[in-house]
């Protein structure tokens, strides 16, 4: 049988899962309150069930996308209830699949118990902004958060480009736009020329990468 991918999600959303992981070979696995787990009752996946999960979430230029770089990161949604960053990979030369949960509401700063200091980075009119950390410390929700600030505050039109878009955000004093990396744009070079003619007030960039990029950002 098939797997389902919508139940899997389903699965994630009730037991309030951060991550699913899908591995040839073994059952789904999926980590609750840091705790990495198995879901047995789903059996032992296949090469083809990881496959048909794939060709579920994946668009076509997507699905050419993962078979010419063997990887790839998007962002999926399951009707209105939730969006899952999404990264497909080949390992031991079989496709794997890493999920994570994304909120569909964007908290507030204030709900994140941040330092003050980080409403005030908020409020700059210019200047450069990094946040950096360790992957799963919260870097893209307190980014989310900050943009939503500047969203609710003041009349700014923002401008973001994302590898994938993660939270959705919707115009509140603010204008939004957001750009995903083979959606919108072939690259962040050129996502970054284009920009600066989209008579923004606030630029995110989701990745620095390479040198060009960083280049780019400086100047």
């Amino acid at each position: 049988m098939a797997i389902n991918a919508s139940q899997l999600l389903e699965k994630v959303i009730e037991v309030n899962a951060s991550d699913l992981h899908l591995v040839v070979g073994m059952p789904p696995s999926i980590r609750v309150n840091t705790v990495l787990s198995r879901l047995d009752d789903y059996g032992i996946l296949s090469i083809e069930d990881i496959q048909y999960f794939i060709s579920k979430i994946l668009s076509q230029d997507q699905q050419n996308l993962f078979d010419l770089n063997k990887e790839l990161d998007l962002s999926v949604a399951l009707s209105n209830k939730a969006r899952f960053r999404v990264n497909v990979f080949y390992q031991k030369g079989y496709p794997s699949v890493a999920l994570r949960l994304i909120p569909m509401l964007v908290p507030s700063l204030d709900s994140l118990n941040l330092p003050p200091i980080i409403k005030n980075i908020g409020e700059l009119k210019q200047g450069l902004v990094l946040v950096v950390g360790p992957t799963g410390n919260g870097k893209s929700t307190t980014i989310a958060s900050m943009i939503d600030y500047i969203n609710e505050t003041r009349s700014e039109h923002i401008v973001t480009v994302e590898d994938p878009i993660e939270y959705i955000f919707t115009s509140k004093k603010s204008l939004i736009e957001q750009r995903e990396m083979y959606l919108d744009t072939h690259s962040w070079e050129a996502a970054l020329k284009s920009v600066l003619r989209q008579d923004p007030n606030v630029v995110f960039i989701g990745e620095m990468r390479d040198k060009e990029t960083m280049e780019s950002v400086l100047n």
